[in-house]
Parts: structure tokens; C-alpha cells; sequence
């Protein structure tokens, strides 16, 4: 007769057991990251590589967001995190203005410009905590995506932290678009530049596929 090498475990503890990995499994991947919310962003990018990359709305540092939820921190030690994060963001010359609406949260309106020259990419907020991507690869070819990590874009995940991720994108070319997944487009949409076309997302924290378009410099 073959006999286990762990002894049996009492039925409540193997209960309680699987409750705590079952709990631990759902716990949303929001340890490192921003949650955008009430957001308008905007990508222009122009065939000769000149690009802008526009971001007016909220960002919510969900490890402190989620702290304050269940009471970890006291009003101290809040105050002294959202200075601290205050201040991380404002290193980047980018954010125009960064005002904190309390619990991790911000009001934030980002701007920044420049051309594409040789294999580049470009992050908002930044490479370590990625919302939106432009990147140029050694094809000629500019790959544009909202951040694509699928324990980041579940509804339940960040409904159960009492956050949203809602706002809307869009990206204003006149490159050769060779791949988009956009709700809505429009021909000739920019003033005096007919020939730029506009692509337009609406974001919810259930958007499937996340926002991607391709374009040829």
C-alpha cells in the first residue's frame, strides 16, 4: 500500500486553503500600474515621423488607491505617498499639470512632441507603468497600442477595486494605415489638411481588442 508523504489535511484548513489561493488569484495585477479614467488622448503623426501624443484626464495609482480602501495607511502617511507620486510625475517634463484629487488619484494633462528617427519607441506614462505605446520598427512601420496585458483590461478586476478605465482615443494620420481595429473613422477631419484620416476608440474597462493601428512611414 503507497501512503502520501503529507499527512491529511483537516477539511477546513483544505477549505480555507483553497479560499486564500482562490482570492489571491483574484487579485487584480494593479500592484505597479496607473488606471486612466475620464480620459481624452490623442496620437497625431504625420508621414515625415513628426508626432504628438495628448493625454487630458485621471490617473489612479491603484496600489495606493487600493492601501486607502482597506484603511492600511493612516491620513499621514496617505498625504505623504501622494506627494511622493506628485512629485515622480512632475520629474517628466511632458505633464503640463499634475493636481491630485486625493486617494491616488490625479488630474493630469500630458504633451509631448518630436519626430521618429531610426527604431524608437514612445510610452505614456513610461516604459515601467505603460498605458500607450508608439513604436517604430525596423520595417518603417509604426505600431500604435493601448496597453495590452489581459490581467489589466477585466472588468471584474478593477470594478472590484472601484475603479473604471473609461475615455476615448484618437489617432490623426496621413501615413499608409495597413492595420487598425478602430470603431469609427473619418476622411479629411483636420482643417487645411485634407488628407489626414481619423480613427476613433471609445475605452471601457471591457474593451476587447485593445486599441491597435499600423501604419507605414
Amino acid at each position: 500500500m503507497s501512503h502520501s508523504l503529507l499527512p491529511t489535511l483537516p477539511a477546513r484548513f483544505v477549505r480555507l486553503l483553497r479560499a486564500f489561493v482562490i482570492l489571491a488569484l483574484a487579485v487584480p495585477a494593479l500592484a505597479s500600474c496607473y488606471v486612466p479614467d475620464d480620459f481624452l488622448a490623442e496620437i497625431r503623426l504625420a508621414r515625415n515621423g513628426d508626432y504628438a501624443m495628448i493625454f487630458k484626464g485621471k490617473l489612479t495609482w491603484a496600489p495606493l488607491w487600493a492601501d486607502i480602501r482597506s484603511d492600511k495607511l493612516t491620513p499621514e502617511e496617505v498625504a505623504e505617498k501622494i506627494a511622493q507620486i506628485q512629485s515622480d510625475l512632475q520629474r517628466d517634463t511632458h505633464f503640463k499639470s499634475v493636481e491630485s484629487l486625493g486617494r491616488g488619484q490625479f488630474a493630469v494633462e500630458y504633451e509631448r512632441t518630436g519626430r521618429f528617427t531610426g527604431t524608437r519607441k514612445v510610452t505614456f506614462v513610461r516604459r515601467s507603468a505603460e498605458i500607450l505605446s508608439m513604436e517604430l520598427r525596423t520595417t518603417g512601420e509604426i505600431h500604435i497600442r493601448t496597453r495590452n496585458d489581459p490581467k489589466l483590461d477585466m472588468q471584474n478586476q478593477l470594478a472590484a477595486n472601484g475603479l473604471n478605465n473609461r475615455g476615448r482615443l484618437r489617432v490623426i494620420t496621413n501615413t499608409a494605415v495597413v492595420l487598425h481595429n478602430a470603431q469609427g473613422t473619418a476622411e479629411g477631419g483636420l482643417p487645411g489638411f485634407p488628407d489626414y484620416t481619423i480613427y476613433d476608440w471609445t475605452i471601457t474597462s471591457s474593451t476587447k481588442p485593445m486599441p491597435m493601428l499600423i501604419a507605414r512611414l
